[in-house]
């Protein structure tokens, strides 16, 4: 047996068991998050080196912190790491959900493919489920696979749900006009953009979107460079009805691989009562 081999039967039940619990924990039990205005999920794609001193500062703070995601090259990096299932299972041990990330080309890219890149990293890491990038927001438009979108992105939630028992976030990120994603997606990205600005005028608010529990949406801003402008984005988002958010004051072509400069105060903000 080797060590990888090893290492995932001795945590092979513990993450068995939180696969069990984690969609009704994050979708269905978590009620509080769409209870409260000032009760909100920080949710992090946490494209930094798994294990990282970034990474730990994160992960360094459960309370706040309910979702974090890994993301080697893409996705497309499915080679074992031992140091990343390492900071995956001291995260999932905190009670953090642990997500990796898979492109999928606004359902362009081959689904076996992506279903491959699936299987990897619940293998190697038994990550609580998966971040389908790159999701469009029409459901009805045609994939060069002979179905609509939603039947691309059905069967790929079919299949987290069914192999894995896992999580799915899909992001759009923009919200779609109607709810027809409800039925693929456990979570949804109705927002990645840059700017606070953007956030506050060009956010298309969609009336479907009260009747879902607020940690059903997860909304995502870089380049946000003041602690104030932070605090108005987690204002707004709970207006919205979204009860995960992430603010970053980081910006340029990977605004996920660094920790905001007002990293202490946004996680006062998403702990307040």
């Amino acid at each position: 047996m080797t060590s990888q081999q090893a290492l995932s039967r001795n945590l092979q039940f513990s993450a068995f068991m939180r696969g069990v619990l984690v969609i009704s924990a994050i979708v269905l039990g978590a009620l509080s998050l769409a209870g409260s205005a000032a009760a909100q999920g920080i949710a992090i794609p946490s494209y930094a080196t798994p294990g990282s001193k970034t990474w730990n500062t994160w992960a360094a703070s459960p309370q706040a912190v309910k979702i974090m995601i890994i993301n080697a090259d893409n996705g497309d990096d499915t080679t074992f790491s031992s140091s990343t299932l390492a900071a995956v299972h001291a995260a999932q041990s905190a009670g953090i959900t642990v997500l990796a990330y898979t492109y999928t080309e606004y359902g362009e890219r081959n689904p076996a493919t992506v279903m491959q890149k699936i299987a990897a990293a619940e293998t190697n890491y038994l990550v609580n489920g998966i971040f389908l990038d790159q999701a469009p927001t029409s459901c009805t438009a045609a994939t060069p696979f002979s179905e609509t979108n939603l039947q691309y992105y059905q069967n790929l939630s079919n299949y987290i749900h069914t192999q894995y028992n896992g999580v799915v976030v899909m992001n759009p990120g923009t919200p779609p006009p109607t709810n027809c994603w409800m039925t693929a997606a456990d979570i949804l990205v109705t927002w990645e953009n840059s700017g606070l600005t953007s956030y506050q005028h060009s956010y298309a608010e969609m009336s479907w979107m009260q009747s879902y529990p607020a940690n059903r949406f997860w909304n995502l801003l870089y380049s946000v460079s003041k602690q104030k402008d932070m605090q108005t984005a987690f204002s707004l988002a709970a207006q919205r009805n979204v009860g995960l958010i992430y603010v970053t004051s980081a910006g340029g072509s990977n605004p996920w691989d660094s920790i905001p400069s007002y990293w202490s105060a946004e996680v006062s903000q998403a702990t307040q009562k």
